[in-house]
């Protein structure tokens, strides 16, 4: 049995998977802190950027095992994809590697 990877292992891995495909990304920070007013939309992806050779924008939601996207998620990454975004989930492969996957692959 591989070891189950954590959400903070599997975003490192994606920011890497990706720098590697030319796309330049962050991890989008979107936790409440306390103290301050979260101005950050609901069901914003974990990891945004965009792919330096053609502009286009890339949201990568990141699902560690048995995490489910939510309602406000899927309303996001489904509007993103039909407007032309590339789109994807990162979660844990079926060893000890990360991996993505398109999301309308994903969502069937």
């Amino acid at each position: 049995m591989y070891k189950e990877l954590d959400a903070s292992m599997i975003t490192r891995d994606a920011l890497l998977i990706l720098k590697g495909h030319n796309v330049t990304a962050w991890r989008q920070n979107n936790h409440a802190t306390r103290g301050r007013m979260n101005n950050v939309k609901k069901g914003v992806s974990d990891i945004i950027g965009y792919n330096n050779s053609t502009g286009v924008a890339v949201f990568v939601e990141v699902k560690k095992i048995g995490d489910k996207l939510s309602r406000e998620q899927k309303d996001l990454l489904t509007h993103a994809a039909r407007s032309g975004c590339i789109v994807m989930i990162a979660t844990q492969g079926d060893g000890f590697y990360t991996e993505l996957i398109d999301y309308m692959e994903y969502i069937k």
